[in-house]
């Protein structure tokens, strides 16, 4: 049975979240990239590509979009680049790392799907 177009744009709301322990003991939701979210990443990153490899703010940008409550709201807005940024790396990388998981992002990701 086919979906209706409501039907369809009603599914679309609906994002996988994945619980994450932090370094310190306390925890975070990362969700699934919305479709235009993806695009920016995907556009940053073939920007920083074409600029000699570097993506600079990478995984902070990825974190911001990704990190939310149980609810799937989003923690950080846009404004909240820089404070996230400042925090350590090492959190930053195990959120990044959920994130890029769940989204697809990872080489042992990419390769799974080559195969």
């Amino acid at each position: 049975m086919s979906l209706t177009k409501a039907a369809f744009l009603s599914a679309l709301t609906s994002f996988r979240r994945e619980h994450v322990a932090l370094p310190d003991g306390s925890t975070v939701y990362v969700r699934e990239l919305s479709a235009a979210d993806r695009n920016e990443l995907v556009a940053t990153a073939t920007a920083a590509k074409e600029d000699g490899g570097k993506v600079s703010g990478f995984q902070v940008r990825a974190v911001v979009l990704t990190a939310c409550d149980a609810d799937g709201n989003r923690l950080f807005g846009d404004a909240d680049t820089a404070a996230v940024s400042a925090g350590p790396a090492s959190v930053i990388d195990v959120v990044f790392g959920a994130a890029a998981k769940l989204n697809g992002m990872t080489a042992k990701e990419d390769d799974a799907a080559k195969n």
